[in-house]
């Protein structure tokens, strides 16, 4: 079988060289296999490869102009231009290294290539071979990082994957999300580890006291944890060193790092190293202090020499490697404090650390060449077999990717932050769902299939199953008020025992998980709640279970469980917390007062102090306030026509011609059923919200649950006092009334109706406790010139607030404001429409968006409050994303894996290069996967009928 590997470098020293070269080398013992290498860098690899293996670099960079490798008649002149021209295959976002000269060479080398099967290891090389490889070829992917994790260097394997013959992950985990992303547009998935290096291994005597991290000194590695927690317990283990072996950009500071901590005769920086082989067999114990893995080759080469590990149980395949309590720990990542704990344990017991380095050289069976090599054999036999039906197989998988994709965009299951736990949890794991076929799994965990709760109903479950559990068993606790929204339970340690008890017992054979807090002994990162009767020492658990809906594109995890903690007594008879409360860390005895707290509709016992309202606490009301218009309407685009054309007599005498061209297109008023998900993110994240108020021009949505008491729709008139500025089709002179609504509260946050808010959010990121509202500005500038003729009507409002500010403070603004939620103040408004009555009139008779608008709710609002004491600068994490622009849509894609942004915007751009079906099916499958869970406003849906 004659089987190519396609590597960016074949000649540096990394994690995805090493295993691509080490596999090839095992097939090359009974097969054609050769490695293509897109870049020459170095002189040779840095990895050892069998000579029967053919490396082939299509570009070399070690002169002073790149050429390709080949026989060429192409000068030095045409090479550097090449060279220096963009890719064309390759987008930057995907691999930075690409450039034309690389295009030629990749697809000279991909259309002649004589291959049984071809494997790409990046996505941006997946992308190559699916669209430059003959149709006779197999093509297979191994991803060696986390998939799920990767941000845009993913897209192409999102976007490309279908046309694949076979995706193979490293970890059980990502093929998992691999499946649950692309449903039945997956290609065969499989998962395959990467193999140890064959030939004589040496083994470690565990005798040296040396500790060994090695890795790139790079930030995602986090050296400096594992420099800290040595240095946190390296005065009681005199005799022990650490070791870094790497280099890196943070080379520097590390050395910084240990001179400060006044131990480099104990902490050394030794630089990279190609014998690693041989650093394992003079080391004692393995560190592993990443934020992310693939499969790390660091620690499969150590358990091999018989090394224990203590590794951070990061996303990847950390926890298919390493077998908590048995041949290592896994620690939470990220809790340097658990990685000393974890180290000590090894330290101070020589038995230990002999015992767990026996376990380690199992590894060696678990990833043995043959076994590996077995794999991957067995599964290019498997496609060669069905060789002749691949064709039609793979135009049905495009075909159904293509009805649930737009121009890059992939609506994939959400990322899965769990710890991984190790193989021992997976086994328990895979007995439940053997006894009860009803559970299924979402990321890694098992969980519960919801598609009507939010993050609010999950908290409030996960409360109430653990306070049923202390209920139940007569357990004394008291919930304690934190600054999250998790729920967090004080039990006094002595009661530590039958707590856990209890909770082992209520929850045996559920897909019910624990976390350990601050363990002062080595429990696992996570495990099921039904196995930690045993965990003695520990701080404390967080206990929930997993719910998901059933596209899983939205988790609700660990992040909504419930705290228990145990508080030690204090000698005045009072209780020290294990984590710092909104009263400190001890609760003296005369403040033990019971008292209750109210979650939901039940109330749970308290101690009193944790009644009062504490000083940075937001009390007082917030509301939301909406402007929305459907475009489509007929009535309203009458009404529009009428005034754009100037056929009314009224129309001529109040509506603006200055307007730019862009604020009368469409897109302006374009719906495609915003509002309804951005109501839903407010269900889902926002429910402290008190009121929301719909502005609209005589149009009710008609999902909306109009006789909902938290919902109130304001037509136009009620809040236009001139009605002869009616009917108006200006944003600007719409918000610019919002602050004369019939019942508003004092604060209140204005969303536009493409302004949607993307995790569990708090009224503080608005609001000081004073009332005070923070603004977000932007790092985009205004230019220092006056209003142009042809300025987008935004703009020219930010050079108008420029004005105002200049002539009324003496000073000028340079920054726009972040286009998300606004906090603003109903008296400041009230304010600003009598101090600037005239240019806020005119604006308020401008029918459509002007040159000469004032923009008062995002803008002047911010600026002039701030100057006056009335706002102050705030923070926020947005997105924004110009649907119409295909290379925007791709951060879709991201936001819907990471939900890692308090608000984002999805909003129509000026310039548009898609056509109107293809926006509105990606807002559309977009919306609908980040907000799957209808909300309480929409009539009929499961959460508005159980409010009746």
């Amino acid at each position: 079988m004659k089987i190519a590997y396609l590597l960016t470098w074949a000649d540096v020293m990394g994690g995805t060289e090493a295993a691509v070269l080490t596999l090839a080398s095992h097939l090359a013992e009974h097969h054609d296999v050769e490695v293509i290498s897109v870049f020459r860098r170095e002189a040779a690899p840095f990895c050892e490869v069998s000579p029967k293996v053919r490396l082939r670099y299509l570009v070399d960079e070690t002169g002073p102009v790149r050429r390709p490798c080949r026989e060429t008649a192409m000068d030095d002149a045409t090479c550097a231009a090449l060279a220096a021209m963009p890719s064309e295959l390759v987008d930057p976002a995907w691999e930075g290294a690409f450039n034309r000269l690389a295009d030629v060479e990749v697809e000279h080398a991909l259309r002649g290539l004589d291959a049984d099967v071809v494997v790409s290891s990046t996505p941006a090389l997946l992308s190559l071979i699916v669209r430059l490889c003959p149709e006779r070829t197999i093509t297979v992917h191994q991803d060696h990082r986390c998939s799920e994790l990767r941000g845009p260097s993913g897209e192409p394997l999102l976007r490309f994957a279908p046309r694949l013959d076979a995706l193979v992950s490293l970890t059980h985990r990502t093929q998992l999300w691999c499946a649950q992303s692309l449903k039945d547009a997956a290609p065969h998935l499989a998962t395959i580890p990467n193999a140890l290096p064959s030939g004589y291994r040496p083994r470690s005597g565990l005798d040296t006291r040396t500790i060994v991290i090695a890795g790139r000194l790079v930030g995602e590695k986090r050296i400096d944890h594992a420099v800290r927690a040595f240095a946190g317990i390296a005065g009681r283990f005199p005799g022990w060193s650490l070791r870094i072996l790497g280099d890196g950009p943070l080379t520097g500071s590390l050395r910084q790092l240990v001179q400060s901590l006044d131990l480099q005769d104990r902490i050394h920086l030794l630089g990279r190293s190609p014998h690693m082989a041989e650093e394992w067999a003079k080391a004692s114990m393995c560190l592993l202090t990443s934020t992310s893995e693939g499969f790390p080759l660091v620690l499969t080469e150590a358990l091999a020499a018989g090394v224990p590990v203590v590794a951070y149980d990061c996303p990847g395949g950390t926890s298919e490697i390493v077998r908590h309590g048995v041949d290592g720990f896994l620690v939470p990542e990220g809790d340097i404090d658990s990685l000393a704990v974890a180290m000590t344990k090894l330290m101070e017991s020589p038995g230990t650390l002999r015992e767990f380095g026996t376990a380690a050289r199992e590894i060696g069976a678990r990833l043995s060449p043959e076994r590996i090599t077995g794999a991957w054999l067995e599964l290019f036999e498997r496609l060669g077999a069905e060789r002749d039906a691949r064709s039609g197989r793979r135009a049905e998988r495009i075909a159904r990717h293509a009805l649930r994709s737009v121009s890059g965009f992939v609506p994939v299951a959400s990322a899965d932050p769990e710890p991984g736990g190790g193989p021992q949890l997976r086994e328990l794991e895979a007995d439940l769902m053997r006894k009860d076929r009803t559970l299924t799994r979402s990321g890694a965990r098992l969980c519960v299939i919801r598609d009507d709760v939010t993050p609010e109903d999950v908290l409030r479950a996960n409360l109430e199953a653990v306070t049923k559990v202390l209920h139940d068993a007569a357990i004394p606790y008291a919930l304690v008020r934190d600054t999250g929204p998790r729920h967090r339970i004080a039990v006094e340690e002595e009661h530590r025992a039958a707590v856990l008890s209890a909770i082992a017992r209520e929850f045996d054979g559920r897909p019910v998980y624990a976390q350990p807090l601050k363990p002062t002994m080595c429990a696992p990162p996570v495990a099921l709640a039904g196995q930690v009767a045993g965990w003695g020492d520990v701080g404390g658990l967080r206990v929930y279970t997993i719910y998901s809906v059933a596209s899983r594109a939205l988790r609700h995890g660990s992040a909504f469980g419930c705290d228990v903690e145990f508080w030690a007594p204090t000698a005045d008879g009072g209780l020290r917390a294990v984590r710092p409360t909104l009263l400190g860390r001890e609760l003296p005895r005369e403040a033990m007062r019971p008292a209750k707290l109210t979650v939901g509709e039940r109330s749970h016992p308290t101690y009193e102090p944790f009644t009062r309202p504490f000083v940075d606490d937001v009390t007082f009301p917030i509301d939301v306030v909406y402007t929305w218009v459907d475009g489509a309407d007929p009535g309203w685009r009458a009404r529009r026509d009428e005034a754009l054309t100037g056929r009314s007599a009224t129309a001529e005498a109040v509506t603006n011609t200055s307007a730019n061209a862009a604020d009368r297109g469409d897109g302006r008023y374009a719906s495609r059923d915003e509002l309804r998900y951005s109501l839903r993110s407010l269900d889902m994240y926002a429910p402290w919200v008190r009121h929301i108020w719909i502005v609209t021009d005589q149009q009710v949505p008609s999902w909306l649950d109009t006789s909902h008491s938290k919902v109130t729709v304001v037509d136009h008139k009620e809040i236009f006092s001139d009605a002869g500025a009616l009917p108006t089709f200006n944003s600007h002179a719409i918000e610019s009334r919002l602050h004369v609504i019939p019942g508003l509260s004092e604060n209140f946050i204005y969303f536009n109706d493409d302004f949607f808010v993307g995790r569990p959010l708090s009224p503080d990121l608005f609001f000081l406790p004073s009332g005070i509202p923070l603004f977000f500005r932007s790092p985009a500038t205004v230019l220092p010139t006056p209003i142009q003729e042809d300025e987008k009507s935004f703009y020219a409002a930010a050079k108008t607030t420029r004005d105002i500010m200049e002539r009324e403070f003496g000073c000028t603004t340079a920054n726009t404001f972040l286009h998300a939620p606004y906090a603003l103040r109903k008296s400041v408004l009230f304010e600003l429409a009598e101090r600037f009555a005239p240019e806020i009139a005119a604006t308020g008779r401008s029918r459509v968006r002007s040159r000469d608008d004032v923009s008062v709710v995002s803008s002047l609002h911010h600026y002039h409050a701030f100057r006056s004491g009335k706002a102050v600068p705030g923070e926020i994490s947005v997105d924004y994303i110009a649907l119409g622009q295909r290379d925007h849509l791709p951060r879709l894609t991201r936001l819907l894996t990471l939900r890692d942004r308090d608000a984002f915007c999805v909003n129509d751009a000026d310039e548009s290069d898609m056509s109107e079906e293809e926006k509105r099916r990606a807002i559309s499958i977009f919306l609908a996967s980040y907000f799957p869970v209808a909300s309480e406003f929409e009539v009929g849906s499961p959460r508005n009928r159980a409010r009746r």
